[in-house]
């Protein structure tokens, strides 16, 4: 799918909303966002990475995010009122040096297992899979329960609720 900003609004730095090419986002069945407090604040990352993809030329494509955006039953605009350039910039940096280091290690260990703590929505599998890693995604009950929409596992990824961390180190050991 080609993802194109439609009808995007400006409010200094901030987008207030992305559209689907092709998709009328209003007509789109809308996911509930369960998170807490502080749960919600992935979705801070989540849309700089959006934002990014959106621009002209961008640093970093994640077309997912966009999609996320626009599935999700969230106000976007309680949380970006008064986010700067900055962190924006900062959210895309720390995706591509992650991806940079994770490729880099895995160049060297094909077969590695690899532990995303704290994966909040990002497709760091998606992006760095070189057919033959094992990953784990790990955070709070009510993030995964959030990616279940989105991500899908096989059999060499999956999600681990925090307190499944027992059954994680099992995993990893075995």
């Amino acid at each position: 799918m080609v993802w194109q900003s439609v009808g995007v609004g400006y409010a200094g730095n901030v987008v207030d909303h992305f559209v689907l090419k092709g998709v009328n986002r209003d007509m789109m069945e809308k996911i509930k966002v369960e998170l807490g407090e502080v749960q919600k604040n992935l979705l801070l990352p989540l849309w700089g990475r959006a934002v990014e993809s959106q621009k002209e030329d961008p640093r970093l494509v994640y077309g997912m995010a966009v999609e996320i955006i626009n599935k999700i039953d969230y106000d976007f605009t309680t949380i970006t009122k008064n986010i700067s350039w900055l962190s924006q910039f900062s959210w895309v940096a720390r995706s591509l040096h992650v991806d940079k280091t994770i490729l880099e290690f895995i160049k060297n260990n094909p077969n590695a297992t690899i532990v995303n703590i704290g994966c909040d929505l990002d497709t760091t599998f998606e992006r760095i899979d070189n057919g033959q890693i094992i990953f784990y995604d790990l955070d709070l009950p009510d993030v995964i329960n959030l990616r279940k929409n989105f991500f899908q596992e096989n059999e060499r990824k999956e999600r681990i609720r925090k307190g499944s961390i027992i059954i994680l180190m099992a995993k990893v050991i075995a």
